[in-house]
């Protein structure tokens, strides 16, 4: 969920989730949309973990985290 807020935390990237709601990370990555594409590019470019998560492409080609 991007923050859209006219808050501090307004760009930021949150984690929603159906029970625990609304969380804030506090990794670098959650700091703006653009920091969180940045993160997912280079994971995906250098076949690095991105948070603990592998980037693997289904038989469908379909983007998957393990």
């Amino acid at each position: 969920m991007l923050d859209h807020r006219p808050e501090i935390d307004r760009g930021r990237v949150h984690e929603a989730e159906a029970v625990e709601g609304v969380m804030r990370l506090s990794h670098e990555m959650w700091a703006s949309l653009p920091a969180l594409m940045e993160a997912i590019a280079t994971s995906l470019e250098t076949c690095r973990p991105l948070n603990g998560n592998m980037p693997v492409v289904d038989e469908e080609q379909r983007l998957n985290w393990d």
